[in-house]
């Protein structure tokens, strides 16, 4: 090592998020919300060096997408309609699968729940068809319905990794934050999940701005905000977080682009609809993006 230089990085070195989150919280990148109240998970504030750090990546991302491919950059209300999340089906199916202690009432994500408990007893197992169906478990729990999420814990007979008690039947959770607008209460809003809805309501008057012309591309940064059921990876999983977004915009009989033939030769696997159908696992491996 070179005097007076800092020392190489060990990348093989594994990471260890809890200490790497002590030493953010202590030089005070960032911090847990209302933390002398008790604070509550999934909240953070920012310090002087995480507003810092969070400005530069928020210029990093503008100048890489926004300016250097001329998008149309909106900045829209946080505060979304219900008629309009009815629409776009999120009121509906905006959720994921909670399971709960049945003593406590502590809550869980049941997908994660599970993953959590396959990747806990993997190590164990020395039959290769056991791990094969675990492996194949933790792949699929994500799309499981609540019946196949009961019928998985019974199989593995998961309980709550804190208390080992038993836990709940699987049940529904939409994940965003409900408010009430005015002060009859009458009209009903949501905290925005996402931030997709603004560029959508907005696409006519973005198409006027853009003098009718296709394609174009919209953007925006702001705030999105989901009601996660049991946040637990630090600023990986908050629920309030700042999100970037865009949406392309193109006449399907006209897919001509500036920027395509840089692209057009490159080679990706693909997932055909069909085959995503019948959960076949076959990819198209030789098609090109043009």
């Amino acid at each position: 090592m070179v005097p007076g230089q800092a020392a190489p990085i060990d990348y093989a070195k594994k990471y260890n998020q809890a200490a790497c989150k002590d030493l953010l919280t202590r030089k005070f990148f960032f911090t847990p919300s209302y933390e002398i109240y008790g604070g509550t998970a999934g909240f953070y504030d920012y310090g002087p060096l995480g507003c810092a750090v969070k400005q530069n990546v928020e210029n990093l991302w503008r100048q890489h997408f926004i300016l250097e491919d001329d998008m149309l950059e909106v900045g829209c209300t946080n505060i979304v309609l219900d008629k309009v999340l009815q629409v776009s089906g999120h009121v509906g199916k905006f959720s994921d699968i909670m399971i709960k202690d049945t003593k406590t009432g502590t809550p869980h994500r049941a997908d994660k729940l599970i993953q959590e408990h396959i990747n806990k007893v993997l190590p164990k197992k020395k039959k290769e068809e056991e791990k094969t169906e675990l492996n194949a478990i933790y792949d699929a729990c994500e799309a499981y319905t609540e019946a196949e999420i009961d019928a998985c814990v019974e199989k593995l007979k998961i309980k709550d990794p804190v208390t080992n008690n038993a836990l709940t039947k699987a049940e529904r959770f939409n994940l965003m934050f409900g408010v009430n607008i005015g002060p009859t209460g009458h009209l009903h809003g949501y905290l925005r999940p996402e931030t997709a809805q603004g560029i959508f309501i907005n696409y006519r008057r973005l198409l006027e701005y853009n003098n009718g012309k296709m394609p174009f591309s919209a953007a925006q940064l702001g705030m999105g905000y989901r009601n996660e059921i049991h946040p637990k990876q630090g600023l990986l999983r908050t629920r309030e977080f700042q999100m970037g977004e865009i949406e392309h915009f193109y006449d399907p009989q006209k897919t001509n682009h500036p920027k395509f033939a840089e692209v057009a030769h490159v080679k990706y696997p693909f997932w055909a609809a069909a085959e995503q159908e019948k959960d076949s696992k076959e990819l198209i491996t030789n098609l090109t993006i043009g």
